[in-house]
């Protein structure tokens, strides 16, 4: 079989030919620039979309060499120069992003900013590749370019934005860290003033028991009432309220170290952990004289000490909340998909007013009649787990009927993304 040349004079059979012509008007036809040029480096074809994108007809081009002027300016080599001489080393200073194609044997990519005609800036993804005879010798190239400008403005935004907010968690941390030790300080002087006046107190009461001696009746009831009731009282409100600080400062601080803790993906059996941790709560699971029902629960890749912390708090919650003037019922179940487990945790417990659903999973804000200890730490701090292994968590509930908290969890490892954002 003779060979194909590729610069129009062909002496080939009529078949070839007319293959030929049918690849040309395909290529021409092609939205993506194209453009193709032989062994000695001259353009043989410059399609439409070529034209359109460089505003340089193919009759300007065609038979000419070095286009590397045409997108550049100067005099340099283009991406399919490359490929025909095979002169890597000097790829690099004209290309500082480059690579060999993953699908096509001695292929090139490369990508870079260019100057369209008009002066405005494009980013360009160019593709070149060999094209050989029957023989496999190399005896032209082709190369194709993209427009990826809009996808690589996207691409430096998303990664100021996520220095900003990197920086800005980094910043969120270190002024929750100052805040908490600022505020621990006085805090711990408040505590230990509070329990020095109480031992005065209680070293003045003889004294003190002597001296109503002396007193009238009237005065004698209201120096007992202020030492006895009131005085009493108050140490005993500073000593609380110092206490819930103290639980405030811990839960702004275990929120903040959350984004520095290494997530460790693993297998994780659902079943077993929930079986675990209701053992745990079987105390309170029968003083609520309270059923628990589990349905299947499928095997997660994930963090262990996470899922143990998620479960762990959605059903200690649901048995704190049961209504008391009812059994309680409690539900674990699971639904999947090939990349999902959706988790639901249902109770007929008091249920949560449909106005206060957007704000339970906000850091100290608490839903409902607040008779139970807690500072509204424990279902932020479960939203964080969960964004961090790449999930999501919501609420359906009714006052008087329950509550479903119901979260997602990739199945697969590398489905789990810790976001960096959280990470920092």
């Amino acid at each position: 079989m003779e060979e194909l040349q590729l610069n129009g004079e062909l002496s080939a059979t009529d078949s070839q030919q007319e293959l030929m012509e049918c690849v040309e008007r395909l290529i021409q036809s092609c939205a993506v620039p194209t453009f193709v040029i032989d062994g000695e480096h001259r353009a043989i074809l410059w399609n439409k979309a070529c034209e359109a994108l460089t505003g340089v007809t193919a009759a300007q081009v065609i038979g000419t060499r070095g286009l590397g002027r045409i997108f550049y300016g100067y005099e340099r080599p283009v991406l399919a120069d490359y490929v025909l001489d095979g002169s890597l080393e000097e790829i690099e200073g004209n290309y500082a992003i480059h690579s060999h194609s993953l699908l096509i044997p001695d292929g090139l990519q490369a990508e870079r900013w260019y100057t369209d005609n008009n002066g405005r800036r494009r980013y360009i993804y160019f593709d070149a590749a060999p094209i050989r005879n029957s023989n496999g010798e190399t005896i032209a190239a082709v190369e194709t370019l993209q427009d990826i400008t809009e996808r690589k403005l996207a691409e430096v935004k998303l990664r100021k934005t996520a220095t900003y907010l990197k920086e800005m968690n980094d910043e969120i941390r270190s002024f929750a860290h100052i805040v908490s030790h600022d505020l621990r300080a006085p805090l711990v002087n408040l505590k230990g003033f509070s329990g020095e006046l109480r031992f005065m107190l209680d070293e003045l009461a003889p004294l003190f028991e002597r001296g109503l001696e002396t007193l009238e009746n009237g005065e004698r009831e209201r120096m007992e009432g202020l030492f006895r009731k009131e005085l009493p009282q108050a140490l005993e409100f500073i000593g609380s309220s110092a206490d819930r600080m103290d639980r405030l400062i811990n839960g702004i601080l275990k929120l903040s170290r959350l984004g520095l803790q290494e997530l460790k993906p693993e297998p994780v059996d659902t079943g077993e952990l929930t079986g675990t941790i209701l053992r745990y709560l079987a105390h309170q699971i029968e003083e609520n004289n309270t059923v628990v029902s589990i349905g299947p629960l499928p095997e997660v890749y994930a963090d262990r000490a996470s899922m143990e912390q998620i479960f762990g708090n959605l059903l200690d919650n649901a048995v704190k909340f049961l209504d008391a003037g009812r059994p309680g019922r409690i539900w674990i179940e699971a639904e999947t998909t090939p990349d999902l487990a959706v988790f639901h945790i249902r109770d007929n417990g008091r249920g949560i007013a449909e106005s206060d659903l957007d704000k339970i999973f906000e850091i100290f804000r608490r839903a409902g009649r607040q008779d139970l200890p807690g500072e509204g730490v424990g279902l932020a701090y479960v939203k964080t787990l969960v964004k961090r292994q790449g999930g999501s968590i919501w609420c359906l509930s009714r006052i008087g009927e329950g509550s479903t908290f119901s979260f997602s969890i990739p199945r697969n490892s590398r489905d789990n993304r810790s976001d960096d954002i959280n990470k920092g």
